[in-house]
C-alpha cells in the first residue's frame, strides 16, 4: 500500500531543486482548467527514482473518480508511482460542472484531464522525459476509450463532456509519454482480500477512498458546482446568476462573435461593400459544420490569414526558412500555397481538380455551372496576378451576371468560401427541373464549400511535407550552432549543478549528435535553465558569448 498519509503532506522533496519543484506546481496551476480552482500537487519525499522510472517508461498512473448521486457530487483522484511503489506525485479535487452534468463517467473523465495536466507540467519542467509510455489506469473503460482511443476528427462540440475530452486530447498531443490506457476491475477487494489484490487494482482502491473523501468534504461544506472549464476570450456568460459550462457555452459563445468574425473575413479579403450583402454565408456554416474540429480551426486561421506561410512567420520573425519549400519563392502567401508553380505541386492541383469535377458529375450540377467553373478555376490557377475572365460560352444571363459578381469578390474568396448565392439559386433552378429530384441548391453550394476546403487542406498538407522534407540552410546553420554549444557545456561539465544532473554529462558527443535536432534542442534548454537557476545567467542560440 502506498503511505499517503505521511509523504503526502511533504512540502519539498529533498533531491530535486525546489525551483523546480516549484515551476511544476506553477504550471500545473497555470492551465486553464485549474484557475479557479487552486489546485496543489503532492509529492513524496524524493521524486528522482519515479522521473527516472518516467524516463524508462516503467512507472504507472491510476485514477479513480467517486460520485455521489443523492448529493450530485463527484470528485476524481489520481497518482503516479514509481515502480517500486515508494515515490509519487499526486493530486485530485471535486468534478466541476452543473448538477446535471456531473455524474460517474464525468469524474472519471475530470480525473484523466487533471492527470494529464500534471505530466505537461512535469515534462515541461524535465524536458529530457522523452518516455516511451505511460500506462495509465482506470475503472473507467468507456471514459479511457473515449479520452484515449477515440478519433479526434470525430469530435464535435455537441458531444457531451465536449470541454473535457477535447482538453484530454489536446494535452495529449504535447506530451511525449503515448499513454497506454489499462482497464483496472474496480471493487475487487469486496471479495479478495486487500492484501492479496493485484498492485493496480490495490492501488485503485486507494485512490477511491481518497475521490470518496475529496466528495464528502465537499459534502460537508455544502460547496457549490464551480465552472472550471476552459475560458473563452469574451468571457464568461451567466444565466440567472449561474455561468453555463457545458458544450452550450461555446455554441452561445460562437454565435455572439460571428458576427465581427464575418466583417473582420470581409475586410481582410477585401469584399468590395456593394458585394458582401451577397455571399452566401448559409451554405458557408452548413459547410464548416461537416469540418471535423481541427480542420475548423485551420480554417478558421487560414481566412484569418494567420496560418504560419512564409509572408507570416518572417512578419512575426518565427522560425527561419520563410520561402516557399516547393518553389523556393521569397513572398510564399497563403494564395501562394494554392497556386504555386512548382511540378509537384501542379501535379496534385490538377488532380484535386479533376477529384472535385468527378465530385460536380456526381452531385448532377448543371453542365454549365459545372464547366465555368472548372475553366475559371483552372485559368486562375495558372496565373493568379494576371487572370482575366476568360468568355463565358452561354445564354444563361443570370450565369452571366454570377460570374461577373464572383469577380467583383474574388476567385480565391471563392475559394475560400465567399460564394456568391447567385451558384446556389442558380443550381436549385437546375434540379427544379429534373423529376422526383430532393436535392436543393443550398445543400450543394454547402458541399462545394466543403470539397474546395478539401482542396485547400491539401495543398497544405503538401507544402508541410515538403517543408520537413528539405531543411533550410539557417535550420543547418541553427544545427551546428547548438553542436558547439553542446561540445562547449560537455567540456565545462557538471560543474557547480546537483549530482541529479551527472547522467546528463555521462554522454558523448557522438551520442548526442546523433539525436534529432529536437532532442538535441531539448538537452541543451535543460541544462541552459539548470544553470540559470543557479548562477542567474541566461543564454541560447543567439547568445554571442559561448564563454563564461
Amino acid at each position: 500500500m502506498i503511505n499517503s498519509s505521511s509523504t503526502m503532506l511533504a512540502p519539498r522533496c529533498e533531491d530535486i531543486p525546489p525551483q523546480q519543484i516549484d515551476r511544476i506546481q506553477h504550471f500545473y496551476s497555470k492551465a486553464p482548467e485549474n484557475n479557479a480552482i487552486g489546485h496543489e500537487l503532492f509529492f513524496s519525499i524524493s521524486i528522482a527514482g519515479l522521473l527516472e522510472d518516467l524516463r524508462a517508461g516503467t512507472a504507472v498512473a491510476i485514477i479513480d473518480g467517486s460520485y455521489y448521486p443523492e448529493n450530485i457530487k463527484g470528485a476524481s483522484r489520481w497518482i503516479i508511482v514509481s515502480q517500486d511503489d515508494s515515490e509519487f506525485i499526486s493530486g485530485g479535487s471535486m468534478c466541476p460542472g452543473p448538477p446535471s452534468a456531473v455524474n460517474a463517467y464525468r469524474s472519471e473523465l475530470w480525473g484523466l484531464l487533471d492527470l494529464s495536466t500534471a505530466v505537461w507540467a512535469v515534462e515541461w519542467v524535465f524536458p529530457d522525459l522523452t518516455s516511451p509510455r505511460l500506462i495509465i489506469g482506470c475503472d473507467g473503460e468507456s471514459a479511457l476509450n473515449t479520452s484515449f482511443n477515440a478519433n479526434p476528427s470525430a469530435l464535435i462540440t455537441r458531444m457531451k463532456h465536449f470541454s473535457i475530452i477535447s482538453g484530454i486530447m489536446g494535452y495529449g498531443k504535447n506530451i511525449h509519454a503515448k499513454a497506454e490506457p489499462t482497464w483496472v476491475e474496480s471493487h475487487l477487494s469486496d471479495i479478495v482480500p486487500y492484501r492479496l489484490l493485484p498492485r493496480f487494482n490495490r492501488i485503485n482502491e486507494d485512490m477511491d477512498k481518497a475521490a470518496k473523501r475529496i466528495v464528502q468534504i465537499g459534502i460537508r461544506r455544502n460547496s457549490k458546482y464551480f465552472d472550471v472549464v476552459f475560458q473563452f476570450r469574451m468571457g464568461s456568460i451567466k444565466l440567472n446568476g449561474a455561468r453555463m459550462v457545458t458544450a452550450a457555452e461555446k455554441s452561445i459563445v460562437n454565435s455572439i462573435s460571428i458576427l465581427p468574425l464575418r466583417q473582420y473575413w470581409l475586410d481582410i479579403c477585401n469584399i468590395p461593400l456593394a458585394r458582401q450583402k451577397d455571399i452566401n454565408w448559409i451554405s458557408f456554416e452548413k459547410a464548416a459544420a461537416r469540418l471535423p474540429h481541427h480542420r475548423q480551426n485551420f480554417l478558421i486561421n487560414w481566412i484569418s490569414q494567420m496560418t504560419l506561410v512564409g509572408s507570416v512567420s518572417r512578419k512575426r520573425k518565427m522560425g527561419f526558412q520563410h520561402c516557399c519549400p516547393r518553389c523556393n519563392d521569397w513572398s510564399e502567401t497563403h494564395s501562394h500555397v494554392i497556386t504555386c508553380y512548382n511540378a509537384k505541386a501542379r501535379h496534385l492541383r490538377n488532380s484535386l481538380l479533376s477529384t472535385l469535377n468527378e465530385w460536380m458529375e456526381k452531385e448532377n450540377t448543371d453542365p454549365d455551372i459545372e464547366s465555368t467553373i472548372m475553366l475559371i478555376l483552372t485559368q486562375w490557377m495558372r496565373k493568379p496576378g494576371s487572370f482575366r475572365l476568360p468568355y463565358i460560352y452561354t445564354v444563361d444571363l443570370l450565369l452571366r451576371q454570377t460570374v461577373q459578381q464572383q469577380q467583383s469578390i474574388g476567385w480565391y474568396n471563392f475559394i475560400l468560401g465567399m460564394q456568391h448565392s447567385g451558384w446556389a439559386t442558380l443550381q436549385d433552378r437546375y434540379y427544379r427541373n429534373i423529376p422526383h429530384c430532393k436535392k436543393t441548391g443550398d445543400n450543394w453550394a454547402s458541399k462545394l464549400q466543403f470539397e474546395l476546403w478539401t482542396f485547400i487542406w491539401d495543398l497544405w498538407q503538401h507544402q508541410q511535407d515538403m517543408r520537413l522534407e528539405t531543411p533550410s540552410a539557417d535550420d543547418l546553420a541553427m544545427l551546428a550552432i547548438a553542436k558547439t554549444a553542446i561540445t562547449f557545456e560537455l567540456n565545462l561539465g557538471r560543474d557547480t549543478l546537483a549530482t541529479f544532473y551527472a547522467t546528463y554529462f555521462s554522454t558523448t558527443e557522438e551520442r548526442l549528435f546523433a539525436k534529432t535536432a529536437t532532442d538535441i534542442r531539448v538537452w541543451l534548454r535543460f541544462i541552459w535553465g539548470a544553470r540559470e537557476s543557479i548562477n542567474n545567467f541566461a543564454n541560447d542560440l543567439f547568445s554571442q558569448n559561448c564563454n563564461r
